[in-house]
């Protein structure tokens, strides 16, 4: 396939929404890339972002053919994670990403699978890198059994890096949520149950919204929580809050809320066949004797099945907890450009 132009936006705002979603659909690509999710990280700078590129392919009619959002960030916490060397003394330390970060299913929005059109969207990148001063150019979360990584593996200069793994269920295989939990250990089983029969016992309420119209900021506290265990502000509050505001009515907002309060909370995204739980957090009041976190996710495994979709992703991380409740992994690659 060849490409006519390719252009650089610096914004979504000078992208045509229709024209991008329309080659979301036709790329397969996950909810992640649409247009009022790009422009809704954008705005918000929950990625702590620099700058923003976004690379658009056309064929020779004008049609779009390819799509790479780009994000321009401090790299060194990447840097340390792909085991790039530091740069020395005043070099430059910045990185410039595809997709953003807080996403983990990345991919090049290819109409059809063309290393033609990706040759052009990865020169473009380098260059790209290069007129902002980055050290690195990469994509994260590539999933390594996809096309794309075949695609990049016979581009020049790849260095293809192990990532942390995302987890999935395949929903169908199950039949509900007592023939998933037949699966797991008797002890996990047992917890699960526990903790949900607890929690009703104790006066706890399960909400479900679409997040439009409504006071966000409980999520985000939990999500802000969630990473500062983990020593990082990965979710920085103020940031989130303005991500879910975006994006109102566009999520489904799962809460677990007790005497007023909310203890866990998960966002999700519906995308066609897919629930995606982005992002959540918990809290864990000493007087229980249930964990809220137990709650949350017995009740993401119903929705799961209460919507029929074929697949629960379940993101990054937290592998003991995710292995041990029956969810399948799927390896991540970042391919790294040193520029």
């Amino acid at each position: 396939m060849s490409t006519g132009t390719l252009d650089v936006l610096r914004a979504a705002r000078e992208m045509n929404a229709v024209e991008w979603d329309a080659l979301v659909d036709r790329s397969g690509s996950p909810v992640f890339y649409r247009h009022r999710v790009l422009s809704a990280y954008e705005r918000s700078g929950l990625g702590g972002q620099r700058a923003t590129a976004y690379l658009l392919a056309r064929d020779p009619g004008g049609t779009p053919v390819g799509a790479l959002p780009l994000y321009l960030l401090d790299g060194r916490e990447i840097f340390a994670i792909l085991g790039v060397r530091p740069p020395a003394g005043g070099a430059a330390t910045d990185a410039l990403i595809s997709h953003f970060p807080h996403c983990y299913d990345t991919t090049a929005m290819l109409a059809a699978p063309s290393p033609e059109v990706l040759r052009g969207l990865r020169d473009a990148a380098l260059a790209e890198a290069s007129r902002l001063g980055a050290r690195v150019c990469c994509l994260l979360n590539v999933p390594a059994d996809g096309p794309l990584a075949a695609l990049l593996a016979e581009l020049p200069g790849a260095r293809p890096v192990p990532s942390a793994a995302r987890w999935y269920l395949d929903v169908p295989s199950y039949g509900g949520v007592d023939g998933l939990l037949a699966t797991m250990a008797r002890a996990t089983r047992r917890t699960l149950r526990a903790a949900a029969r607890r929690a009703e016992a104790a006066g706890a309420r399960i909400e479900l919204s679409d997040g439009s119209g409504e006071d966000a900021a409980d999520v985000a506290a939990l999500c802000a929580a969630s990473a500062a265990k983990h020593g990082n502000n990965y979710y920085p509050e103020a940031a989130v809050r303005g991500f879910l505001a975006a994006l109102g009515g566009h999520l489904t907002v799962l809460r677990v809320r007790l005497g007023g309060r909310t203890l866990a909370a998960s966002v999700c995204f519906r995308d066609g066949g897919v629930l995606h739980t982005w992002a959540g957090g918990a809290v864990y009041p000493p007087e229980l004797n249930w964990s809220p976190n137990h709650v949350l996710f017995h009740h993401e495994l119903r929705l799961a099945f209460d919507l029929g979709v074929r697949r629960l992703e379940c993101g990054r991380r937290n592998d003991e907890f995710k292995a041990r409740h029956r969810l399948s992994r799927r390896e991540l690659l970042a391919f790294v450009w040193e520029v």
